[in-house]
């Protein structure tokens, strides 16, 4: 906890990256506020999404969009100074909260499961179903574990930016 507290004096000190920090925070949270409840409209995205927003949406919206905009001003400073980051768990914990509410209720499994039939016979065609189902049934465990992929990655960079050379 210690590494985080300091790590984050460091880089927040300057105004650039507290500006960095807040542009991505708000942009994060307007952008999940209307993708995360596309689980509720078939897969569109707009205005139409606000009124399918729950509060636990709006809770992870807040969360997810809080780490990505402390996470970015770590990357974006390590990476100036040389001490390179730690994009694996970013990307990942990024692309898991994203992709969820597109695949449990649009055609994208089963999509993608067909493809894999054309090329597999040996795949029944309606396994994307199940597929589907799986992620609607434990769709926010998987946001926990979205949220838990980037409070790894917000950990890791902050390790790196208290390591990288040019941070002396």
């Amino acid at each position: 906890m210690r590494t985080i507290y300091t790590a984050f004096q460091f880089v927040f000190e300057r105004r650039f990256y507290r500006l960095i920090g807040a542009i991505s925070f708000v942009l994060f949270f307007i952008a999940y506020l209307f993708i995360l409840p596309a689980t509720y409209t078939g897969g569109h995205i707009g205005l139409i999404s606000l009124h399918y927003l729950t509060w636990s949406d709006a809770v992870i919206a807040f969360v997810l969009s809080l780490l990505m905009g402390m996470l970015l001003p770590f990357i974006i400073f390590s990476y100036r100074m040389g001490g390179g980051t730690r994009k694996t768990s970013t990307a990942g914990g990024l692309l898991a909260s994203l992709v969820t509410p597109f695949l449990c209720c649009t055609p994208v499994i089963p999509s993608i499961m067909a493809v894999v039939a054309g090329i597999l016979p040996i795949i029944p065609g309606t396994s994307g179903i199940y597929v589907q189902a799986f992620i609607a049934t434990h769709e926010l465990e998987i946001y926990l574990f979205a949220i838990l992929l980037l409070i790894l990655a917000f950990y890791q960079n902050a390790r790196q930016v208290l390591s990288c050379p040019g941070c002396r």
